[in-house]
């Protein structure tokens, strides 16, 4: 049974949530408001695992992962949920969008190897356009899940600084299944704080990966705000470079915002508009991100299913 069959339970008020997440995301630009986007939604919430009636070994959903970016170039709404529950509706949905063969053979192959905990799909809007894909969250053996990094060379790059870490940095790997995409996408958390030492390490990673790494402002408001908060970082990596590439941290305090909004890379207002929809939620991480049209920052939330 999925969603779009009335088998939702408790986790009525999360999709909810949800909802209020998306619609506000449209209202301030970062999606698109139109018919198309507003039924590509619905076919995704549609798709997604829900317990039948009486059904009692639970809800498979585990949490759903709402993001956008505070200068309103993007949003972005995940659910993760027992992979065995979730790979048939997750590969009907991905059909329906006349999504890239390639990659579904991808998610086919690498899937039962990594053996993640969780798998989950998503859709980002950007402006009039969407993309979607699927991710893998738990405890991932970066030997086996960094097949998702087409690159060989970056591959063995993030084993070895993973390498570094105890069990439990690398947080996801996924790809995008959207035709021409060819897309990977990895978050790692170091489990230390923003510190000069680890900060300079994530630096340096990005450097022996060939990637860019975030303007001295950025690090300087990292630095000064962050404080004992987690550093990481998220690649969205091609063939032969990178779509994105971000600094994150884990619950980010308000005056980390405030100082990025006064660098003029997005403005409170908007987070105080989307977060209000959100029940009083605080974020699970914020990221800097490097992109080819500039810096942008992103906020993300976890929230649970049931």
């Amino acid at each position: 049974m999925t969603i779009g069959e009335g088998g939702y339970n408790d986790a009525a008020a999360g999709v909810a949530i949800l909802r209020r997440f998306w619609l506000a995301a449209a209202r301030l630009g970062a999606v698109a408001g139109d018919d198309r986007h507003a039924e590509v939604v619905a076919s995704w919430l549609a798709s997604l695992p829900a317990p039948a009636p009486g059904d009692v070994a639970g809800n498979p959903l585990a949490d759903f992962e709402l993001a956008f970016a505070i200068d309103g170039s993007w949003a972005r709404v995940g659910a993760y949920g027992d992979p065995v529950a979730m790979i048939g509706p997750s590969a009907g949905w991905f059909s329906s969008l006349d999504s890239e063969p390639a990659e579904m053979e991808r998610l086919v192959e690498l899937g039962p190897a990594i053996d993640a905990d969780l798998l989950a799909t998503w859709i980002e809007s950007h402006d009039d356009t969407f993309d979607a894909g699927w991710s893998m969250r738990g405890a991932l053996d970066p030997a086996t899940a960094l097949g998702v990094v087409d690159d060989t060379s970056r591959r063995a790059v993030l084993v070895a600084y993973l390498a570094g870490f105890g069990d439990g940095a690398l947080l996801s790997v996924g790809r995008s299944v959207a035709r021409g995409a060819a897309v990977g996408r990895v978050a790692i958390e170091s489990g230390s704080a923003a510190s000069d030492e680890d900060v300079a390490g994530v630096v340096n990673l990005l450097s022996d990966l060939g990637a860019p790494s975030p303007s001295d402002e950025v690090l300087g408001a990292v630095l000064t705000f962050a404080g004992s908060n987690s550093i990481g970082v998220q690649l969205h990596t091609l063939v032969d470079g990178f779509t994105r590439v971000g600094v994150t941290i884990a619950s980010p305090p308000l005056s980390l915002l405030a100082e990025l909004a006064r660098l003029g890379l997005g403005d409170l207002d908007r987070v105080a508009a989307v977060q209000g929809t959100l029940d009083g939620l605080e974020p699970d991480h914020l990221c800097c991100w490097t992109t080819p049209d500039g810096e942008r920052v992103e906020v993300a939330y976890r929230l649970a299913a049931s």
